[in-house]
């Protein structure tokens, strides 16, 4: 490993890419449905790293006003919880989890709705 000496004369590991807001918020959901530990930061690579083993994020209570784009980038996502958030719309870009099986997404205001995915088998709005 590299390290490079900073501006203050301390010794520092190579720049990685952390994540903060909404992209840490959904790393740490995978985190949780995944059983890891939880962490105050994270990183572009470790976001990528899991991304394909998640199936289940639960996005529940977390002050959302929009689905992250985050959630998008989830190949094998089969559960999304976004239940009690104030979501006044879903993306279109939901259709494209084509293995979305279980959305809720009750206790928002959402008033129109995108395609859904052909995939999904249940969905919670009240």
């Amino acid at each position: 490993m590299n390290f490079k000496v900073n501006n203050t004369g301390v010794i520092m590991p190579p720049q990685a890419q952390y994540l903060s807001g909404t992209s840490l918020l959904v790393l740490q959901a995978m985190r949780q449905s995944l059983d890891l530990p939880l962490q105050q930061v994270g990183t572009g690579q470790e976001f990528d790293q899991l991304a394909s083993h998640v199936t289940t994020l639960n996005l529940a209570s977390k002050g959302l006003t929009v689905v992250p784009q985050e959630v998008f980038l989830l190949p094998n996502l089969e559960r999304l919880n976004l239940r009690d958030n104030h979501l006044s719309e879903l993306p279109d870009d939901l259709e494209h989890l084509e293995k979305l099986e279980v959305l809720h997404a009750s206790k928002n205001q959402i008033s129109t709705f995108p395609r859904l995915p052909r995939s999904l088998k249940e969905l919670y709005l009240v």
